[in-house]
């Protein structure tokens, strides 16, 4: 319903709607125009100086200038700051001097705007100058790789467990994804990895060859088996994977000590079981239960169902884990 307001402009009466009615103070757009034209002088509420301002802030100006501004706010703080208080100058809220970022020269040794607010500035700033501020960021890390990389070490070594902390949020929330970009990287891109892992091999030929023969020095050492054995171990099996139980027939079938040799497993065959060469690079010297429980919590989405049980008249089911001994399906181990 209409309601008969008065022009704060021309003192004449206009209608305006009753939702609007708090809000319109003029008749017309030429009554508002001429408002903002008019000036008014006022008295500074700091220095007593008197200043020209436009009459639409007639009733919110109350300082000359910046400089009275800022004492007003040092004076009002200056109480305030003795009780470990502040008052913030963008949200008008009195907080204690933890809620604002420390700064030398200000009232109080802190900023004049809480860090909240001052977050929300930041976030504004860059949102209206990203390109601008990504462009410069660019042009820094390129121009200071040494010193950006010191910088994220010494950050990283201080901060530890709160950057390990934060990576394992970040997996946990996105763990689909993460697995799935991955996998899809890899299928991208596997010329280049092969590539890659190719170089690596002959960039570190002597440091691998030193690697295998402690190894092979370890396997021997521990015991041995027949490849009558061995066989019959995979026939136990039924060709597949005792890890996840992928059938082997036609790949590389790797001979995996369940309890590893570096943790006290021997090479005989109570400890061999063969398994496929995903589970059993991925498995690396963990247990058995380690295995299954990592790969629960990184694959949990990609595991078959039929990984997590095992053979119930295994007699061996008391050992736990694996060796990277790799023998084709048609051909006998070589042990």
């Amino acid at each position: 319903m209409p309601v008969t307001k008065t022009c704060e402009r021309c003192g004449k009466g206009f209608k305006v709607r009753a939702d609007q009615a708090a809000t319109r103070r003029f008749c017309s757009l030429n009554c508002s125009a001429a408002n903002q034209r008019t000036k008014v002088s006022k008295a500074c509420e700091r220095c007593g100086e008197t200043f020209i301002v436009k009459a639409y802030r007639a009733e919110e100006a109350r300082y000359c200038g910046r400089r009275c501004y800022l004492e007003f706010v040092a004076a009002e703080n200056a109480t305030l700051v003795q009780h470990g208080l502040k008052k913030c100058r963008a949200c008008k809220t009195i907080l204690p001097l933890s809620a604002y970022y420390p700064h030398k020269l200000l009232v109080g040794g802190v900023n004049n705007n809480c860090k909240e607010c001052d977050k929300q500035r930041k976030k504004r700033e860059w949102q209206s100058n990203r390109e601008r501020y990504a462009g410069n960021c660019k042009a820094y890390r390129e121009a200071n790789k040494e010193k950006v990389r010191a910088s994220k070490n010494r950050s990283y070594a201080k901060r530890k467990d709160y950057y390990s902390e934060k990576a394992q949020r970040y997996y946990q929330a996105n763990k689909t994804a993460i697995l799935a970009q991955a996998e899809e990287y890899r299928r991208r891109n596997a010329d280049h990895i092969k590539e890659q892992r190719k170089a690596y091999r002959l960039a570190n030929a002597e440091a691998i060859k030193a690697l295998l023969k402690k190894y092979r020095g370890l396997r021997r050492s521990r015991g041995s088996f027949t490849v009558e054995q061995w066989r019959a171990k995979c026939e136990y099996w039924g060709g597949r994977c005792y890890l996840c139980g992928v059938d082997l027939a036609g790949l590389v079938i790797h001979c995996e000590h369940r309890i590893p040799l570096s943790r006290g497993g021997l090479n005989i065959i109570a400890n061999i079981a063969p398994a496929c060469q995903h589970c059993n690079l991925s498995k690396n010297n963990k247990t058995e239960a380690e295995f299954r429980a990592w790969r629960a919590e990184h694959e949990g989405d990609r595991m078959p169902a039929h990984e997590k049980q095992t053979p119930s008249n295994c007699a061996d089911e008391h050992l736990a884990p694996v060796c990277r001994v790799r023998v084709p399906s048609t051909a006998p181990a070589s042990v």
